[in-house]
C-alpha cells in the first residue's frame, strides 16, 4: 500500500529544502543527479516500512519520528549530492528548509479547519489539491523573507548553525509526535500547531541574524586588514620615495661639481630627469602630489586619460596613510576600470577635490563597461570574479571616510560611475 503521506512528506521536505539550496554551486551532471535523487527519496518515502505500536502510542510515536528522521537525512544527502558545497552547509540550509515545511504543514492543518477545499474529493487527488493550494503562497513568501540571499549568507565555521541545525529538526519532529498523546480540541490543536509555527519563525530569524552577523564580522575583518595593508604598503612605499629623492638630490650636487665641457641646457635636462620625483605636480599635500603622479604614469603608460583640479591644502586633518588609501584605492578602481574600455575617447578619468563651506569635496567619474552598477548597502556591487578584494577595497574607503565624520556615494548613470566624497575639515589632532 502506497504511503501517500510519506510521499507528500518528502516531497514537501525537498521542494523547501531547494528554496535555500537552489542558489549553490551544482555538481556535474546536476540534472541527472536530481532525477536519480527524486527517485531514491520517493521510492523510499513510498515502500517505508508501516508499524503501528500494537495499540502502544509511545512505540507508534517512536517508530514515527525514527521514520521520518530517516528520510529527512535522506534528503539531507539527496541535497549534499547535488551541490557543490560543504556538508555543513548543506546541512543548515537542510533544516531550514525543514522548519518552512513545518510552518506551511501546520498552517494547512489550520486553514483546512476554516477553509475546507477539495472535501469533496476522496483519495490522493483531493489531499494533492490542497497541498498546491496551502504551501505554494507559504513556500514563496518564505523564501523571500529568508531563503533568497543564501547565496550571499553562508554558515561557515560557526557551530552556532551546527547547533541550530540540530535544534530544528529534533524541535519540529518531537512536538509532532508529542503532540499526537492524549485528545484535544480543535482549539487546543490550533493553539499548539500555531505555537510550534512561531517557534519555527524564531529559529529562522535567529538563524538571519547569525547569518548576518557572520558576514559583517567577516567583511570588518577583512576591511581592517585591509586598512592595515595599504598603512604597510604606504610605509615602504615612502620609505622608497625618500630614498629615491635623496639619491637624486645627491646626483643633482654632484652634477652641479663636474664639469664635463657639458652645455647649460643639457645640464638642466639631466637634473629634470633625476629630480622626477620633485616638484611635478603641487596640491597643497606632499603625499596627494606623489599619488597623483604615480597614477598619471601608470595612465599614461596605458593610454589613458587623467585629469584632475586637485586642491588639497585642506587635507592635513588626515593621516597620511589615510590619504595613501584613499585615494589609492580609489584611483586604482577607476583605473581598473577604464582598462576594460577598447574606445580610447571613453578611457578618461576625472579627478577633483576642493573645499565648500568648511567641506572637503571629492568627486570622481569614469566610464565603465558591463551591467549599470548595483548599489547595496550604500556601496557598489561588483561584477568582477574576485568579488572580495574589490569589495573590501571599496569598504575601506568608507572606512576612511567615516573616520573623519563623512560621508561616501555612488552613483552611475548609463555607462558613467561617480563618486562624491564630503568630509568637514577638523583640527588635527596631536
Amino acid at each position: 500500500m502506497i504511503q501517500y503521506a510519506l510521499l507528500y512528506f518528502m516531497i514537501e521536505v525537498i521542494a523547501a529544502e531547494f528554496l535555500f539550496t537552489c542558489s549553490f554551486q551544482k555538481r556535474n551532471f546536476f540534472w541527472l543527479r536530481l532525477v536519480v535523487m527524486l527517485s531514491v527519496c520517493c521510492a523510499a518515502a513510498v515502500v517505508f516500512p508501516h508499524f503501528s505500536g500494537h495499540g502502544n502510542r509511545f512505540l507508534s510515536a517512536v517508530y514515527k519520528f525514527s521514520r521520518f528522521f530517516l528520510l529527512y537525512c535522506l534528503s539531507v544527502a539527496g541535497q549534499y549530492f547535488l551541490f557543490k558545497e560543504r556538508f555543513r552547509t548543506v546541512l543548515t540550509a537542510c533544516a531550514s528548509g525543514y522548519a518552512v515545511e513545518h510552518i506551511a504543514q501546520r498552517l494547512s492543518v489550520i486553514l483546512g479547519l476554516f477553509i475546507p477545499l477539495f472535501d469533496n474529493l476522496e483519495g490522493w487527488l483531493g489531499s494533492f489539491l490542497r497541498k498546491i493550494v496551502y504551501f505554494t503562497p507559504m513556500y514563496v513568501l518564505l523564501y523571500f523573507v529568508f531563503a533568497r540571499n543564501t547565496k550571499k549568507y553562508r554558515p561557515g565555521n560557526d557551530y552556532r548553525f551546527d547547533v541550530i541545525s540540530v535544534m530544528v529538526v529534533f524541535m519540529c519532529m518531537i512536538v509532532s509526535r508529542v503532540s499526537e498523546f492524549g485528545q484535544r480540541s480543535n482549539a487546543a490543536m490550533v493553539a499548539e500547531y500555531l505555537y510550534s509555527m512561531l517557534c519555527c519563525l524564531g529559529v529562522l530569524y535567529l538563524q538571519r541574524l547569525l547569518y548576518v552577523s557572520n558576514v559583517k564580522e567577516k567583511e570588518l575583518y577583512a576591511t581592517t586588514q585591509l586598512y592595515e595593508k595599504s598603512k604597510e604598503e604606504f610605509k615602504n612605499w615612502q620609505n622608497s620615495i625618500d630614498v629615491i629623492n635623496t639619491k637624486c638630490h645627491d646626483l643633482k650636487q654632484h652634477l652641479q661639481s663636474l664639469n664635463w665641457g657639458l652645455s647649460e641646457e643639457t645640464k638642466r635636462e639631466i637634473e629634470s630627469s633625476v629630480m622626477i620625483y620633485d616638484s611635478v605636480i603641487k596640491t597643497g599635500n606632499e603625499v596627494l602630489d606623489l599619488i597623483l603622479f604615480e597614477k598619471n604614469v601608470q595612465c599614461e603608460k596605458n593610454a589613458i586619460e587623467f585629469v584632475f583640479m586637485v586642491d588639497g591644502s585642506e587635507l592635513g586633518f588626515m593621516n597620511s596613510e589615510d590619504i595613501f588609501a584613499l585615494f589609492g584605492n580609489l584611483l586604482a578602481n577607476a583605473i581598473d576600470a577604464s582598462l576594460a574600455i577598447e574606445e580610447k575617447e571613453k578611457r578618461v578619468i576625472h579627478l577633483s577635490v576642493f573645499v565648500v563651506e568648511n567641506t572637503v569635496v571629492i568627486h570622481e567619474e569614469n566610464y565603465y563597461i558591463g551591467k549599470e552598477i548595483q548599489i547595496e548597502n550604500g556601496l557598489p556591487v561588483t561584477t568582477k570574479t574576485d568579488k572580495n578584494e574589490h569589495g573590501y577595497g571599496v569598504r575601506s574607503m568608507k572606512l576612511i571616510v567615516e573616520k573623519y565624520g563623512g560621508s561616501i556615494g555612488f552613483h552611475s548613470k548609463g555607462d558613467v560611475f561617480a563618486l562624491n566624497i564630503c568630509m568637514p575639515i577638523q583640527k588635527k589632532k596631536v
